[in-house]
């Protein structure tokens, strides 16, 4: 009985060390590996490759939604455009109530959507405005040409990107 005992307790201490040293060639080869990954030429490129394309997507989904801002803004300048030209109709028609108001809001709109804006409205109660007939249409005028303008520097750019899209 003693030599079954005995023989068991020898065949665990052997499987014991083949254990222990079947954990250290493991432990071995995997720290190779992890060299072989970290200084594997193909291995960086594959790397290199999946950051590239990754900055690749963020870069074209930013274009795209660039190109959807400048679509925006343009057709609310071409709004306010619009809007300009009703007010020069209103105005050569000799319809001036609420004219004051109407081009105050039209320049803020169009300060609003197009940066800054060579308008200066002088309004000395809400209902009467300082400047005469003819510079209120050259005003307008000057506020058709600039958002215009600009309207057609954000459709350029607009087809700019269309182009890299």
């Amino acid at each position: 009985m003693r030599e079954l005992y005995a023989r068991d307790a020898t065949l665990n201490d052997e499987l014991a060390e083949q254990l222990t040293a079947q954990e250290q060639r493991y432990n071995s080869m995997q720290s190779q590996l992890q060299q072989f990954i970290e200084t594997s030429p193909q291995v960086q490129i594959d790397q290199r490759i999946k950051l590239l394309e990754a900055l690749l997507n963020g870069t074209r989904d930013a274009d795209q939604a660039l190109y959807q801002d400048y679509l925006k803004r343009a057709r609310e300048l071409e709004l306010i455009v619009n809007d300009a030209r009703g007010l020069q109709e209103q105005l050569t028609l000799g319809a001036d109530e609420n004219l004051g108001s109407s081009l105050a809001s039209l320049v803020l709109r169009g300060r609003a959507a197009g940066g800054s804006l060579p308008i200066q409205l002088s309004v000395d109660n809400s209902t009467t405005l300082s400047q005469s007939g003819a510079e209120i249409q050259d005003d307008l005028e000057a506020l058709i040409q600039v958002l215009g303008e600009r309207q057609t520097a954000l459709l350029t750019e607009a087809e700019a990107l269309a182009q890299v899209l």
